[in-house]
C-alpha cells in the first residue's frame, strides 16, 4: 500500500473513532446532533473515497439534515424554525457505526484470524 494511501486511511479512521467517542459521550437528552458533526463525518469519508473506497451508502442523506422546529402559533398556523440544521442522533450514529464496522472488515490482514460473524450458541 502506498504511504499516501495508508496515511489517508489512518486519518479517516482516527477522525471516525474520535467522532464516535465524542458523540457517544454526549449523554444529553437532545435527540439531534448539530450539522457540524455531519460535516466532520463526511470529511472523514472523503479521505476514504480519495483512496478508492465506495462509501456512498454510509453518507447521511441531505434530506436527513434539516432545521429544527423552535416554536409556532396555533392560531396563525405559523411555525418557527432554527437557523441551524440538525440530524437525528440515531441516523448519524448508525451510519458512523456501520462505516467503522466496514472499515474493520476491509482492513483485516490475511495473516490475522478472521472475526466470526453471526450468532453463536454459548453451550457446546
Amino acid at each position: 500500500m502506498e504511504p499516501e494511501t495508508q496515511d489517508r486511511l489512518q486519518r479517516a479512521y482516527a477522525r471516525l473513532v474520535a467522532l464516535r467517542k465524542t458523540l457517544g459521550a454526549d449523554t444529553g437528552f437532545d435527540p439531534q446532533f448539530d450539522e457540524k458533526y455531519v460535516r466532520e463525518y463526511h470529511g472523514a469519508l472523503e479521505h476514504l473515497e480519495a483512496v478508492g473506497f465506495d462509501v456512498e451508502e454510509f453518507k447521511v442523506p441531505a434530506s436527513e439534515v434539516d432545521h429544527r422546529v423552535t416554536g409556532g402559533n396555533y392560531v396563525s398556523g405559523k411555525t418557527r424554525y432554527s437557523e441551524e440544521k440538525f440530524v437525528d442522533r440515531g441516523i448519524l450514529l448508525t451510519k458512523l457505526d456501520a462505516v467503522l464496522t466496514y472499515f474493520e472488515f476491509k482492513t483485516v490482514r490475511p495473516e490475522e484470524p478472521k472475526r466470526e460473524i453471526g450468532f453463536h450458541s454459548r453451550t457446546k
